[in-house]
């Protein structure tokens, strides 16, 4: 039976279909997909305070039993949803199947009024259960009255249940293996207007489910009934909660394409992929840079955690969340609000700086980074800045 947090369980008939297995069963399991982590990461909550997206997390364990317990009073204080939606609140319903292959993570999100996500619920699950991976990729055979949908950017493919008004939509996409299935299951739950879980809870909505193709794959489903939120790309429940969100970004319809941009003097294009499409180097002797534009999904994409990141790159793993959040300015380009991050080490011998910037465009996260030589970085800084003035944005 799934989880139907805070609304009316539904009438499933499909239970026997999911293997039932012990908590320690299913905590190995968990282990499996995000490895050993230290308990402060575990409990970690992303309830940034201020408008840089940061928060200082260094109280946000609670006595142990409940690692919320430091800011769920704040939420309550601000409005922000802790307490699952009343029955009559909840219109939408929410599966997506995680299936761990070789080195990638792969996500089969459905989402739809409850109505049809229920009448359709049979073909789904076993569609979940049937669909095969051969050298790391999904193979399936459609089933009846359901067709290939367009492509849509930092998807693998989108399938479109027909039969009803609008029809459902299948997105497929994967990531690299080291999400963090807490994250990801928040970020859904904030989606579907239902407060946050904490570990201890998240096996609650994470039911293993066996794939008959790959027996040996482990796979999970996560299945929630709620309000499916507007904006889709909010990570949590509320503008506070995703400030870069509340900064004025435009989130335009249909997929992004890739941005132009004026060529820079002195700067030659370097390798390019569909991730990083594109990439421009600079070289002065021994010493070089590049900057860089990647999309991501913005869905499974935070600002703080990437900054975290980059100040690790050049030595600043001292910078705590509030140190971080003071260097983070806002920055406009093309009409769309972001994030932008200097990260240059006082000390020379620090051989490396970075000045990041991140957007969102749609369901893509656009990370704009000048990497490379400090001095060279910091002579550069002008040249980022006529870059990301040129940028357009497909629309």
């Amino acid at each position: 039976m799934f989880r139907q947090t805070g609304c009316t369980k539904l009438n499933n008939s499909f239970s026997p279909a999911i293997s039932a297995i012990s908590v320690l069963g299913l905590l190995t399991l968990l282990l499996h997909f995000t490895g050993c982590q230290p308990e402060e990461e575990i409990y970690s909550y992303r309830s940034p305070k201020n408008r840089s997206g940061f928060v200082d997390r260094s109280n946000s364990i609670g006595d142990g039993s409940t690692p919320f317990a430091p800011f769920m009073n704040q939420q309550a204080a601000e409005g922000i949803i802790t307490e699952p939606l009343a029955e009559e609140e909840c219109t939408d319903r929410m599966a997506v199947a995680i299936f761990k292959v070789d080195d990638k993570m792969w996500f089969f999100k459905l989402t739809g009024a409850i109505e049809p996500m229920q009448q359709s619920q049979d073909q789904w699950l076993d569609f979940f259960q049937q669909v095969n991976f051969v050298s790391g990729n999904p193979e399936w055979k459609l089933p009846d009255n359901w067709s290939t949908g367009p492509s849509r950017a930092m998807r693998f493919a989108t399938l479109i249940i027909g039969g009803y008004d609008p029809p459902l939509e299948l997105a497929i996409s994967n990531l690299p293996i080291d999400q963090d299935l807490l994250l990801n299951v928040n970020r859904w739950r904030g989606q579907m207007r239902q407060p946050p879980v904490t570990q201890d809870q998240l096996k609650a909505d994470l039911l293993p489910i066996t794939n008959k193709a790959v027996p040996d794959v482990p796979g999970y489903l996560f299945d929630v009934i709620g309000q499916l939120s507007e904006n889709k790309m909010a990570n949590m429940h509320s503008p506070e909660i995703r400030p870069q969100l509340d900064r004025g970004i435009e989130l335009t319809s249909g997929p992004a394409g890739v941005p132009t941009y004026q060529p820079l003097s002195g700067w030659e294009v370097g390798s390019q992929s569909s991730m990083v499409p594109i990439r421009l180097q600079k070289s002065e002797g021994e010493r070089s840079v590049q900057i860089s534009v990647t999309q991501l999904p913005a869905a499974v994409n935070e600002w703080e955690p990437n900054a975290v990141r980059w100040a690790a790159e050049v030595g600043l793993e001292d910078w705590n969340n509030v140190k971080l959040a003071e260097a983070t300015e806002t920055i406009e380009v093309d009409s769309i609000s972001g994030n932008l991050i200097r990260l240059i080490p006082e000390d020379p011998q620090q051989q490396r700086a970075v000045i990041a910037g991140m957007l969102v465009q749609n369901e893509i996260a656009w990370f704009v980074k000048l990497s490379g030589d400090r001095e060279l970085v910091i002579a550069s800084d002008d040249d980022l800045t006529v870059f990301l003035n040129s940028i357009k944005f497909s629309r």
